[in-house]
């Protein structure tokens, strides 16, 4: 995500727009930006004096500590080839920390683990349903084993 515009720039649209330069739309135009975001630094201008980029507003504070974190590392160490649902499950289990497939697919990649997975084993499920199909149609294959056999 690019960062915020340049000081300079917001300073310059917004004498502009305060000079008569034209409407908000006209301005934004001329500076190759949303007349929304003009708007919003022309408030700023108001209220705070500058327009200054605000600080970020942070987030969430993540429910995985950093023995979670850990502990998580050690699990996908051991495990290369575990589901994220499955980790969701054991972090619940043993750490008693309930967090969704998402949060854990995050922590998975902040912590930039890798997760190989192995071979594809068919399910039961698919198994039992693939035996109950028809057969395909079997074209005539010349016998190669020997007499006998």
């Amino acid at each position: 995500m690019p960062g915020a515009y340049p000081v300079e720039l917001r300073e310059r649209a917004v004498n502009a727009y305060h000079a008569g330069a034209g409407t908000v739309s006209d301005v934004a135009k001329l500076f190759d930006i949303g007349s929304a975001t003009l708007k919003r630094w022309c408030w700023l201008k108001r209220d705070q004096g500058t327009v200054s980029p605000r600080p970020h507003g942070g987030g969430v504070d993540s429910r995985l500590d950093d023995a979670d974190e850990d502990f998580i590392c050690r699990v996908v160490g051991e495990r290369p080839n575990i589901f994220v649902w499955e980790l969701v499950e054991v972090v619940a289990e043993v750490r008693g920390k309930r967090v969704s497939r998402s949060v854990m697919s995050k922590t998975i990649n902040r912590l930039e683990l890798t997760r190989k997975k192995g071979p594809v084993v068919r399910s039961a499920r698919r198994a039992k349903r693939s035996s109950t199909l028809a057969p395909r149609s079997k074209k005539s294959v010349p016998n190669l084993l020997p007499d006998g056999e």
